[in-house]
This record gives C-alpha cells, structure tokens and sequence, in this order.
C-alpha cells in the first residue's frame, strides 16, 4: 500500500533527475554485472554504500533503481547530486549567496544522499573542505548514503581527499565497499535490455 502511494513522487523524481526513459526503470529491464545487482538488493542503511567501478558499470543506474524503492517505500525525496556539480557551486570559493546555502544546507539535511561522480570534479582545495564538511555532516547523522567513484579508496581516494574525510568515510561505511570489476556496458552494447545508452 506505501510503496503503490508515493510510487507517482519516485516517478517525478527520477523525470527531474534523470529523464522520463528512466521513471519506470526496474532491476528486471536491464543487465547489470552480479556486484550491482548485490548492491541494489542488498544496500545497507544508515551507512555509506561505496560503490567503486570502472566507467560504464552501471554504479549509477544500480543507485537510480535504489533511489526509486527509497522513494516508493518511504515518500522521502532525498538529494542525488554529481561532484562536479558540486564543484561548480563552490570550488572557487568566496562568498556563498543564499541560493548556494540553501543548495548546501539542502544537502546537510538530506534523508539519504547519492554522491555521484566523486573524482571527476577538478581538484581544489576548496571543493576538498566543502566534501569534508559534507561527510563530516552525513556521518554524525548517520543517513543512507551512497558514493559512487572510480577512484580506488584506500590510495587514489584517500590521497585526493585527505585522511580527516578518508577516517569519516571508513566510518560511515564500516570500511566496507561494493566494488565492481566489470567493464564498460556502453562500449559492450550487447549487454544492455532496454537501458538508453549513456546514462551509467
């Protein structure tokens, strides 16, 4: 009955984010290599669910149909957002206007949180204490969370964020993480069922 109610709010949500070829998007429509499929059935809450693999793996798409379920189960939109994105807003630094706090503070508040793209920001500092701020925050209120990255975790992440979020991430994931060695699905276009190219 929950998830039949806010089902329409999932929908909406992933239209806004994603696209209308992707708002009715179920595990069965696509392929996806055996680690995302562990991951989209078994994702832990009230943790982070690191989720690393090469581009082209389906991380993104696995977390799409998870954010989906959240949403159905529960009627709690929380906040998809890209690292780059991120980076955009406030890489530069300076002065935060109230459109980019209120974005912030969007974030902090979250009920779960998908962190998209981490690595493929360009690197700053300041994009560095805006990431630490952030974990730091979604750690201590131990929300669902998921990461999605390429980098490998304990040198290429690790190195490029420092070790105060390195500990915090190791934390709130409890040093566990799904990772996918599979290659890439839009290069290997016979794997795909229904799934648009381009969207993983």
């Amino acid at each position: 009955m929950r998830e039949a109610l806010w089902l329409p709010k999932a929908r909406r949500f992933l239209e806004t984010h994603f696209g209308p070829e992707l708002a009715d998007i179920r595990l069965a429509d696509v392929h996806l290599t055996p680690t995302i499929v562990h991951f989209c059935k078994d994702i832990r809450k009230h943790r982070l669910n690191l989720v690393v693999g090469t581009t082209g793996c389906g991380k993104t798409l696995g977390a799409i149909i998870r954010m989906k379920e959240a949403i159905a189960n529960t009627g709690k939109e929380g906040e998809y957002a890209r690292a780059t994105d991120i980076s955009l807003q406030f890489g530069r630094g300076g002065y935060l206007s109230q459109e980019k706090e209120k974005y912030l503070q969007a974030l902090e508040r979250a009920p779960w949180i998908v962190l998209d793209d981490l690595g493929a920001e360009s690197h700053s500092d300041r994009f560095n204490e805006i990431f630490f701020h952030l974990v730091d925050v979604w750690t201590k209120r131990e929300i669902t969370g998921i990461l999605i990255t390429n980098l490998e975790p304990k040198t290429e992440l690790r190195e490029r964020y420092g070790e105060r979020a390195w500990s915090r991430i190791v934390k709130w994931s409890a040093g566990d993480v799904w990772l996918s060695p599979d290659p890439d699905f839009r290069v290997n276009e016979n794997l795909l069922k229904k799934y648009p190219k381009g969207k993983t």
